[in-house]
């Protein structure tokens, strides 16, 4: 066994150190976008009515970057987002980590009427939950039987394309470079934009700031169907096929002389994209996206991994933004800055 050399050990070090720290920053980012689940955990101790939706500003649907593109989602629920619509975040998996409803059984108790009459049958099914953490491990006890109204209703936003950073590494280079890029447009709230047709300049309010960066050689994977007419996948297809696969479960096989053999189904996970007609492809650059949420403050609204060219611009919805912003914000006066575009 070849000796590992000083050199290389510190090559190491500063590898798994790097790692540790964009977990540590990871795990921080995605607990503040789920914040609100304290707000259920605590109602639920109490025997409250689970709140089914997250107070204004936290997480919903207009926040959503690391519960539904992070790398924590992986491949398998990207793929059965891009057939079903299905996205990882969930009530009933917050985190998107596909394990926080370990199984879905159980007989409901039986509910009575004052008068001691039941109004629900025990044979309606309830869902039986298992909380764990983020090694798998059941924490809080027992399973708790719930009703399933309680659970939300089920989130779905279809995309031609979908993808998960690689590592939190990717992540956190990519956040990290869009803070800083878009540090400068996060203080004013007018853009000037031409019009492309007449060439007039106007002045227009901006809420959304869009970041394109590089510098890593990958930020992510994502999946697409290589034709445009492809239909819909069924989704039970789907998780079935990717059963078959990790279990790589074997099928019978029959060659034109009737021999019957045994084959496994899919033996890598190209077989199963080749079947279902879908391309994967290596994502090179990472786009963030910002949402003024008052007049002072920014919040990430969404980043996923692109191949776009970098830029660095607020969203003037008409028109091309010539590089001016004015109106710092919280202010009434007009003062001017100038970016590069």
């Amino acid at each position: 066994m070849p000796k590992i050399t000083p050199e290389f050990e510190e090559k190491l070090k500063k590898l798994y150190q790097a790692k540790s720290d964009a977990v540590k920053w990871h795990e921080q980012q995605y607990e503040e976008e789920i914040g609100w689940l304290a707000e259920r955990e605590d109602a639920r101790r109490k025997g409250l009515p689970l709140p089914t939706k997250p107070p204004r500003g936290s997480k919903g649907s207009a926040f959503h970057t690391f519960t539904r593109h992070g790398y924590q989602t992986g491949w398998e629920a990207q793929l059965i987002r891009l057939a079903s619509g299905r996205t990882p975040d969930q009530d009933s998996d917050p985190m998107g980590i596909g394990t926080y409803i370990s199984h879905w059984k159980g007989q409901a108790p039986p509910k009575y009427n004052k008068d001691g009459s039941v109004i629900l049958h025990p044979d309606d099914t309830q869902v039986q939950v298992r909380h764990l953490n983020r090694v798998g491990m059941p924490v809080d006890g027992p399973p708790e039987v719930v009703d399933p109204s309680r659970m939300g209703k089920t989130r779905h936003a279809s995309a031609n394309t979908t993808g998960a950073f690689l590592s939190p590494e990717a992540e956190c280079d990519a956040l990290m470079q869009a803070d800083a890029k878009s540090a400068g447009l996060k203080k004013y709230v007018q853009a000037a934009s031409k019009n492309s047709r007449t060439g007039e300049l106007t002045w227009v309010d901006y809420d959304y700031i869009e970041v394109v960066v590089t510098g890593q050689p990958i930020y992510g994977v994502s999946f697409y169907f290589k034709s445009t007419d492809t239909h819909k996948i069924d989704v039970d297809e789907l998780k079935e096929a990717l059963d078959d696969y990790n279990k790589q479960t074997k099928v019978v096989n029959f060659n034109p002389h009737d021999a019957r053999t045994e084959k496994v189904r899919f033996t890598s996970l190209s077989d199963i994209l080749d079947y279902f007609g879908i391309e994967a492809q290596w994502m090179k650059a990472a786009k963030i996206v910002y949402k003024r949420v008052d007049k002072t403050n920014w919040k990430l609204h969404t980043a996923y991994a692109v191949n776009d060219a970098p830029v660095c611009r607020p969203d003037v919805k008409t028109g091309k933004w010539t590089g001016a912003v004015r109106k710092p914000l919280g202010t009434t006066s007009f003062v001017f800055e100038f970016f590069p575009v």
